[in-house]
This record gives C-alpha cells, structure tokens and sequence, in this order.
C-alpha cells in the first residue's frame, strides 16, 4: 500500500498528504425565502394570519448544577519540593536522583518497562528536531533504510524503533511516512516527556520544510506544539477518534529504578 502510493508520487522520499474530504452541511432556507413566498415561488407565504392567543406566563425556579471542575493530568511522584542546584546531589548516583542543567530536576532514573513503553496508536505532543544529516546517519548506523519514507524520527521509546509512523502539524493534512530510527536515551526520556514536552523529533529535511528551520541553519522554532502522531503503516484516512496526550499518559504511569537511598526532603 506504501509502495503504491509512493509510485504514485514518483518521487523518492517526497511527501505524501491526505486531506479530509469535503465538508457537507445541510443549509436552510432563509426566513426571508419563506416571508416573501421562497424561491421561485416553492415555499408560498401563509395566505392570511390569525389573531395570536398570548401564552400563559410559566413560573419556573431553576435547578442548580455543579460547578465541572476539569481534571488535572497527573503529575508523577516523587518530585522533591525543594529547588536542587549542582551542591544539593553530588554523589553520581543518578538514581537518587540528578540536575540536567538545560532542563531541571529529574527525580530518578527511569526504569526500563517506562523507559520501553511506547507511544498509543493515536497521540500527540511536541516536536524538536535533529541537526543536519543526524537522522540519516542514525538510521544508517541501526542498518535501517529511509528509502520509501520521507525521513526519519525519533520517538521515545526503543520499542518503537522500526515502527511506521504519520504525523499532522495542526491546520495541516497527514504526511508520512517516517520510520522511527532512534529513541530518546533512558536518561534524557523523563525530562523530555516532563519538561520539554516531546512526544517527536524530527529530522533535518522535516524541519526544514515544516518552518522550523531553513537550509542556511537559521533557526525560526525549537518546538512545535500538537503534534499529532499516528502509529501504523498506513494513514489514518478515516477519522481517527480523539489523540491521546502523550506527555499525561506516559507521566500518569512512571516508575523509576529501585533507590537504595531515600531522600528525606527537610522541613
């Protein structure tokens, strides 16, 4: 089916994009059409009126409903309450927890089942990108071909290397497909799914074409927002139903290696 459509294109590695069909709505004809006897006479007008008979007055006492709170995405624990700096954790022992100075605290290491557990069928999140030639020599040095796909990508988990995978930038159709080639390393995965938001990143090629940045490495955007992810080998032409919040879902069900030693947060 890939191949196809990518004959289809005829050209290798191009991108492939599939709108939604038309929108249909039902219109209605207007309350002047029916006033003035409609639309070459096809809705006559009432012949004559009656007097009208006013309506008897009802009374009513409006029933209270409760305030919807909206529910918060859950956050995982533990995340200390104070604010680490370089001096707070200097013994190298990531699980006890560790400081990543281009994004915060991380509270321990991840473990391997969180760190495996790859990305819904249907979700979305952020998007960063890969500098120039990365992904391809990524993907060269997994023994993987990008020969039929428009680039590679780098999801999150090591389980999704090899997968199929379709993205749509908000206000855009589907394009794909990409292979995943690469995944976030155990390490860096709490903090890119926590505070950077990443659900995605793509490949130099990819971000040029999306904006992000261009072919002199002028950089315009570090990340792009809504990224929606589809995960199958081919493309979600029908309606694919709601995205699942990638960075919720993942964050709601963390765990991390067992820590021999506990940290006590001090009053």
């Amino acid at each position: 089916m890939v191949g196809a459509m990518l004959a289809g294109v005829g050209v290798a590695g191009s991108a492939f994009v599939f709108g939604k069909p038309p929108l249909r709505v039902a219109s209605a004809q207007s309350e002047t059409d029916v006033a003035d006897g409609g639309e070459d006479g096809e809705f006559p007008g009432p012949v004559g009126s009656a007097t009208p008979t006013p309506s008897p007055t009802i009374e009513y006492t409006p029933t209270l409903t409760a305030t919807v709170v909206p529910t918060e995405t859950p956050v995982p624990t533990p995340l200390p309450a104070r604010v680490f700096d370089w001096e707070t954790n200097d013994d190298d022992n990531p699980l006890n927890g560790y400081f990543q100075p281009d994004r915060g605290w991380i509270p321990g290491l991840v473990d391997d089942e969180s760190w495996n557990r790859g990305v819904p069928t249907y979700s979305f999140g952020g998007a960063v990108w890969y500098g120039q030639n990365v992904m391809e020599g990524t993907a060269r040095y997994r023994g993987l071909s990008l020969e039929n796909y428009v680039d590679g990508v780098s999801l999150m988990a090591p389980s999704d290397i090899g997968e199929t995978v379709w993205m749509r930038r908000p206000g855009h159709p589907w394009e794909g497909p990409y292979l995943v080639v690469d995944c976030a390393q155990i390490n860096h995965h709490f903090a890119a799914v926590y505070y950077a938001r990443e659900i995605v990143e793509v490949g130099w090629t990819t971000a040029i074409r999306w904006g992000m940045v261009d072919e002199f490495a002028n950089v315009y955007k570090w990340r792009l927002d809504d990224i929606e992810v589809f995960k199958g080998v081919r493309p979600p032409l029908d309606d694919p139903g709601i995205p699942v919040d990638y960075r919720g879902w993942w964050l709601s069900q963390v765990t991390f290696q067992p820590n021999p030693e506990v940290w006590a947060d001090p009053e």
